[in-house]
């Protein structure tokens, strides 16, 4: 037995264009709170180091929904063929931040120095053939003297 096909597709040019991606810290700023890359030369007392890995919630419904605002869907089927929206939260930067700020004050900080942001891919023990993504923040927590 013979299979033939063919597959068409238009070419078409993409304009350039620009993506910018921040996080605003000036909320923190205005607190008195320091967040930053760099290492603090004055007198401080370390609290701690912390890391915040932020994952994203992962639902299923049967049927068929369309992607929203806070989540993306992927449409799977099980091994008996029911059709299931699987919709993974968007997670974000600010909200890990935010949670990495909590810890801190609770911890008697004013600062967190060394502070790194990245982002992952993992899978679950459930969906092993998915990937998601996740959002990792860190830092060294202190309270500065000076």
């Amino acid at each position: 037995m013979l299979f033939v096909g063919c597959n068409t597709f238009r070419l078409s040019d993409t304009p350039e264009f620009t993506a910018t991606r921040g996080v605003d810290l000036r909320e923190y700023a205005d607190q008195g709170f320091l967040i930053t890359p760099e290492t603090y030369n004055g007198k401080y007392i370390t609290k701690g180091m912390i890391e915040v890995a932020l994952y994203p919630r992962v639902t299923y419904r049967t049927g068929r929904y369309p992607s929203g605002e806070d989540y993306t869907a992927r449409f799977i089927y099980d091994d008996r063929g029911q059709l299931y929206t699987q919709m993974v939260e968007v997670v974000s930067f600010e909200t890990a931040i935010r949670r990495m700020h909590q810890i801190a004050v609770e911890w008697g900080a004013d600062a967190i120095i060394r502070f790194e942001i990245d982002r992952g891919t993992t899978t679950t023990d459930l969906d092993p053939r998915t990937a998601y993504q996740y959002i990792l923040v860190s830092g060294l927590v202190i309270k500065r003297e000076d």
